[in-house]
């Protein structure tokens, strides 16, 4: 009830009063009682609290404790039956938390395919959502907005408020790791494909159904923002991409 209670009051938005609960919570995950399967039921509801209070330590723990059960599809055997989607899910989360990524991109990837076939979706969205930071965090942005543009879908889809806040702020920070790597929108990229070929703003116009000033503020931004004074240093530069992405 404690676990429960802790989650309704992050919720509400009751960070603090939550995070007294949660601790009330730590001296059993570091000890946690022998023999008692009621704590199975604790576990699987701490990786919402583990995630909100970014507890890297708490997060190891609650992986060491929840490996056991992931072969589990969906169900803890309880007095009565707690259905929290494939154990591979919080797993995969406190395994994010705790730094361990590749373990972590691996028990999520399982966890969204058991789901799917359970048809619980609810639960692929919070595994679609770990597993898209995961990835961003290993450094492949483009891999990661795929999935989290799926888990906003379904988010918004299942009125998950949340979750799906969770997403937008995800691909928000996605979008800008993209810019950051490759500053060219599409369009700068299809005319930056043509310039690579020396060819001039008129021929670029017409391959491109564009008016030829058009293209001459294409040419001008692509030429700021690789850092070139002019097409001449940007050719020979090598910052030229060769096709759209």
């Amino acid at each position: 009830m404690t676990a429960f209670r802790a989650n309704a009051l992050l919720v509400e938005g009751r960070a603090e009063e939550s995070r007294a609960a949660y601790e009330q919570l730590w001296p059993l995950l570091r000890d946690p009682p022998a023999d008692d399967l009621r704590w199975s039921g604790v576990l699987a509801h701490l990786i919402d609290l583990v995630e909100a209070f970014g507890d890297a330590t708490a997060a190891r723990l609650l992986a060491d404790q929840l490996r056991p059960y992931t072969a589990y599809p969906g169900a803890l055997g309880l007095p009565t039956v707690l259905f929290v989607g494939a154990m591979a899910g919080p797993y995969g989360r406190a395994l994010a938390h705790a730094g361990e990524l590749a373990e972590a991109e691996a028990a999520l990837r399982g966890a969204i395919a058991a789901d799917l076939a359970l048809g619980a979706r609810p639960y692929v969205v919070l595994s679609q959502l770990a597993l898209a930071d995961v990835l961003r965090r290993r450094g492949d942005a483009d891999a990661a907005v795929p999935i989290a543009s799926a888990a906003a879908t379904q988010a918004r889809r299942l009125d998950m408020p949340g979750p799906l806040a969770r997403a937008d702020r995800l691909l928000t920070t996605l979008a800008a790791t993209r810019r950051a790597v490759d500053p060219l929108t599409a369009r700068e990229h299809e005319v930056a494909a043509l310039l690579a070929k020396a060819q001039s703003n008129r021929q670029i116009a017409a391959a491109l159904v564009l008016s030829e000033r058009t293209v001459e503020s294409h040419v001008r931004n692509i030429l700021a923002k690789l850092g070139c004074a002019n097409r001449a240093e940007l050719l020979a530069s090598g910052r030229l991409p060769t096709a759209a992405p």
